[in-house]
């Protein structure tokens, strides 16, 4: 994920990031009781661009859920957010 980011970064300047993706690293982080890890994590994304999602975000990422499973997948919430935030953006994932 790391150099995946820095790409990203170099791309645009910043290391653009949503506050679903804040959720979901800490509680990633929590369950596996990484502390330090969590507070190194947070320092850093402190110094990015953290973006929280929009009303219109939350259509846009119910009508991506929605289109999804009527295709036979099953795309979680956060997943559908950030890209419904990407996609606004038109950012990369």
């Amino acid at each position: 994920m790391a150099g995946r980011a820095g790409g990203y970064a170099k791309d645009y300047g910043v290391f653009t990031f949503t506050s679903v993706t804040v959720y979901e690293i800490v509680y990633g982080l929590e369950l596996k009781g990484a502390s330090s890890q969590l507070k190194k994590v947070m320092a850093w994304l402190k110094q990015n661009e953290e973006i929280t999602p929009t009303d219109a975000d939350y259509l846009a990422a119910a009508t991506i859920k929605a289109t999804a499973r009527k295709q036979g997948s099953v795309v979680e919430l956060p997943d559908c957010l950030i890209a419904s935030v990407a996609v606004r953006l038109n950012r990369r994932l």
